[in-house]
């Protein structure tokens, strides 16, 4: 769906088709405030990136994230040193532990066995960080960095598509909703039907996430193969019916 087309459902809802009380960029500001708040919801696959070629020289100790890339979403990150067949994994470890480590490294320079998050700049000064990540310790060797990560959905500024499945681009729709009723305070109860509505797409999407698995899927009772994302604790305990097993 683009754009243009969600805005003109938005204001459907709103039973105003022509701007009057809530203005056209107050509309797309809450449309993309509603399509940020449900990327941030889950880890969904369509927002996946895999970065393989990041290239670091020595001495290199500093490598910035792109930018509004949350840190806490970087994942699998490792390091392919120049002479070297396979990449090294790097643990991630708090600011604390980094900084204790780089007090403790007699050497100056080695293979980084850890990274945190050091800084973060609004280079630009729009609201969008860019997180800086240190590497204990420096590199002795020129590396190619690979990681995982979660982009930030692209914002809208008029009639692009929007970066979201079509299946659920009700989900941020609804939230644009009840975002705008909420400047009229008499209406409460809409912006509650709506945030409701939200909900109820982000549910659908994560239990339609949890047919996205490994290999080794995880089977309770004769209910059939339960697909998750999660550890197969989880699942066991979310099995046991309310009243227990007596």
């Amino acid at each position: 769906m683009i754009g243009t087309t969600a805005t003109a459902e938005i204001r459907a809802r709103l039973q105003e088709l022509v701007a009057d009380f809530w203005t056209d960029a107050e509309v797309l500001r809450a449309l993309n405030e509603g399509i940020k708040r449900f990327s941030a919801e889950e880890r969904w696959p369509w927002l996946q990136t895999v970065v393989t070629n990041g290239a670091l020289t020595t001495p290199w100790t500093d490598f910035p994230l792109p930018e509004n890339v949350d840190p806490a979403s970087v994942r699998n990150l490792s390091m392919l040193f120049s002479g070297d067949e396979r990449p090294r994994e790097v643990k991630r470890v708090t600011p604390g532990e980094g900084l204790d480590r780089k007090l403790r490294d007699y050497l100056g320079q080695s293979e980084p066995g850890a990274y945190f998050v050091a800084s973060a700049t609004d280079v630009d000064t729009d609201g969008q960080f860019i997180y800086t990540l240190t590497f204990v310790p420096k590199l002795n060797r020129n590396a190619t960095i690979s990681y995982l990560y979660q982009r930030v959905p692209a914002v809208l500024t008029g009639s692009e598509f929007i970066d979201c499945p079509e299946e659920y681009v009700m989900g941020p729709i609804a939230y644009a909703t009840g975002l705008l009723w909420l400047k009229e305070l008499q209406d409460s109860r809409k912006a509650d039907e709506q945030f409701g509505v939200y909900g109820q797409v982000v549910d659908s999407a994560r239990k339609q996430m949890r047919k996205f698995t490994t290999d080794a899927s995880f089977t309770w009772g004769g209910e059939g193969p339960n697909y998750s994302q999660d550890p197969d604790y989880l699942l066991s305990y979310r099995s046991i019916p309310s009243g227990g097993l007596g």
